[in-house]
């Protein structure tokens, strides 16, 4: 599959990881280096989950009420019980922002994308089931 950039995209260039890793395998990196993204399985404690879900699920709730009072449901590409975007969520929940300062964060950071690199933007994607 050959991509094409965007127009507006003038000086982006992919470049493939390389180890030493702190924590993805080779064969990890080989994935992400061929398919951009792999499975990163059974990482992140339940217990972290079940924290970082009861802070979450309030915001998105929030969202979805406030896509559904606006024209379609929908905005930008957001729809109101379909798919959802709460958007800034290590400024609202202590939770997320310690997750997302965690090792396993930083450690994925830096083997995927190199040592300078920073979280700018965040926010907690809902996909609705059979939509």
């Amino acid at each position: 599959m050959s991509l094409q950039q965007h127009e507006k995209n003038t000086d982006f260039v992919w470049r493939d990881t390389q180890g030493p890793f702190r924590i993805i395998t080779e064969s990890q990196a080989d994935t992400w280096n061929q398919d951009g993204g792999f499975l990163l399985e059974q990482v992140i404690p339940q217990t972290t989950l079940d924290e970082l879900i009861a802070d979450i699920d309030p915001m998105e709730a929030k969202t979805n009420e406030f896509l559904r009072t606006v024209k379609d449901k929908r905005q930008f590409i957001a729809r109101a019980d379909e798919i959802t975007f709460a958007l800034h969520v290590v400024k609202r929940s202590k939770v997320a922002r310690q997750f997302a300062k965690s090792e396993l964060f930083s450690d994925l950071c830096f083997d995927l994308l190199g040592p300078d690199c920073r979280l700018y933007w965040d926010q907690a994607v809902y996909k609705k089931p059979h939509c």
